[in-house]
């Protein structure tokens, strides 16, 4: 078996690799939500706002999480992960659109998958 030298370890700290796309993400979701919360709220603010509040805190308080490096921050993020299956079943039971139940499922399964076994959120989200 070939260890890894801790030379190796430290190139996998920090805010980058693979990490750096679900930051994007947590950023491009921030806005699509908040974007349906202003359209939900013009309207009526019903249940769907609510949701769209709850997630919008949601990303907010990951987002916080990762750049203060909180080694709690893995489990909040697969809680998103799972809250947007979530979103995707309610759009497929309400809209009757399971599109973004499959988009939603699949893109969830690798990313709750990558922060249960990658070695830089293991290294970087430490505090």
């Amino acid at each position: 078996m070939v260890k890894k030298s801790s030379k190796s370890k430290e190139k996998l700290r920090g805010l980058g690799g693979w990490l750096i796309l679900p930051i994007i993400g947590l950023c491009g979701s921030l806005i699509v939500f908040l974007y349906d919360f202003s359209l939900t709220f013009e309207t009526s603010f019903d249940y769907l706002s609510l949701w769209d509040l709850a997630l919008i805190v949601l990303i907010i308080i990951c987002l916080i999480a990762i750049f203060n490096k909180k080694e709690y921050a893995p489990k909040l993020m697969i809680s998103f992960y799972i809250a947007l299956i979530l979103n995707g079943l309610l759009a497929a039971i309400l809209l009757e659109d399971y599109t973004s139940l499959v988009q939603s499922s699949i893109a969830s399964l690798i990313w709750i998958s990558y922060f249960n076994v990658s070695e830089r959120v293991k290294n970087t989200l430490v505090n």
